[in-house]
């Protein structure tokens, strides 16, 4: 039988192919092992770069840093799209806010936010439009005059190195103006929210004529730890009192630093105030050092498992049910979380009422309350520290 096609050898070096003269191509075993090993060499380098890319992920999930919340571009096409008459409350929302407005009448609290002169187009006037309009006095703290209200300048260089700085002297204005005026004193940051009522209603437990200092504890630093800077955190004007009268003006405390919660804490520590706790009675946060997203969805930072006298919880049960602050919370959703809690509801969910112990143990210090007490340096417990053993240790 005659082949319809003829077949030629070509021979060129060790390979060999036969080649149809109808045009078609069979290659040997070693050009098919060639093939193999470039097939090989593909997925290795798949392999490599997937690899690569785990690492890098579970880098950013260890860090917590799904989105870049410290660096928000500071200019005005950020929120320029929202007016602060769109979220006040007017005639179309229906809501019974009788509760709120005699609680809000009762304690009074002086706010002081930590900005800078290029954020407070930005940052601080998303906190002036949403929560900050609830203080009942609001001061903006910058390193530089300004012609816009609210603000007042220290001449203190903008960096986190004098945040301490800012911060103290700050706080000796205070002092020396408003101290007799307020029951309370709030430190927050520029992308920190609070949720005012809440705030109040659990400050209403405690007594104002007390050393009482409070916020998110973390347990590191310091025998009594210290609250989070971000988070916010809340002196009663006992507690502001004896920072500036036994603290500063003896010389006993830092007036700058590094870590301007740290200094506060260790300053606070030496002149005998007392950390108190700030969770409800189910053992939930209501001082949140990190944003709502990473307590909602996840994952929390890794140190915040650590270092809380309770480890941070993500998902359901995260957070309290009455909320009082969120850290790194951009212009953008500062406005978002205004609408939500303040122009929208659920038909037919109202809140129950409230306990009298559903702060219960916010008006307990953490150095009295073994059941929430934190445990530092292997203690079992933590001891009331003096001003003069707090001298001896260098505290």
């Amino acid at each position: 039988m005659t082949p319809t096609t003829a077949q030629v050898d070509f021979t060129v070096g060790e390979r060999t192919c036969v080649r149809s003269l109808g045009g078609h191509r069979s290659f040997s075993r070693v050009s098919i092992m060639r093939t193999v090993k470039l097939r090989r060499t593909y997925m290795w380098g798949l392999f490599i770069m997937g690899l690569f890319l785990y690492i890098h992920l579970l880098y950013i999930k260890n860090k917590g840093i799904w989105f870049d919340y410290e660096n928000v571009p500071n200019d005005l096409s950020s929120i320029q799209s929202y007016r602060p008459e769109d979220i006040e409350d007017d005639d179309t929302i229906l809501v019974n806010t009788s509760v709120a407005d005699d609680l809000v009448q009762k304690v009074k609290i002086f706010c002081f936010i930590a900005t800078t002169s290029d954020n407070l187009l930005t940052k601080a006037k998303a906190v002036n439009d949403t929560w900050g309009k609830r203080c009942d006095k609001i001061l903006f703290v910058t390193s530089s005059p300004s012609k816009l209200s609210m603000t007042i300048s220290f001449n203190i260089q903008d960096s986190r190195s004098h945040l301490t700085g800012k911060t103290m002297s700050m706080i000796n204005y205070i002092y020396r103006h408003h101290v007799n005026n307020y029951q309370w004193f709030m430190k927050a940051d520029d992308d920190t929210y609070v949720v005012m009522e809440n705030l109040k209603l659990l400050l209403s437990k405690c007594d104002a004529k007390k050393p009482i200092y409070l916020g998110h504890h973390l347990k590191m630093h310091l025998k009594q730890g210290y609250m989070s800077g971000g988070a916010g955190y809340i002196m009663s004007q006992s507690a502001l009192r004896m920072l500036v009268e036994d603290g500063l003006d003896q010389g006993l405390c830092k007036r700058d630093g590094n870590d301007e919660d740290v200094d506060v804490g260790r300053c606070l520590e030496t002149v005998g105030v007392k950390p108190y706790s700030t969770t409800d009675k189910f053992g939930r946060e209501t001082f949140h050092a990190f944003s709502i997203l990473n307590y909602i969805i996840g994952p929390v930072p890794v140190f915040l498992l650590q270092y809380p006298h309770k480890p941070a919880r993500s998902g359901k049960n995260c957070c309290s049910q009455l909320p009082i602050t969120f850290h790194y919370t951009t212009p953008k959703m500062m406005y978002i979380t205004e609408y939500f809690l303040y122009r929208t509801a659920v038909y037919g969910r109202q809140l129950a009422n409230i306990d009298d112990d559903f702060f219960k143990e916010a008006v307990s210090r953490l150095d009295k309350d073994p059941g929430s007490v934190f445990l530092p340096y292997g203690q079992s417990g933590i001891s009331v520290v003096d001003t003069k053993s707090n001298k001896q240790n260098g505290g």
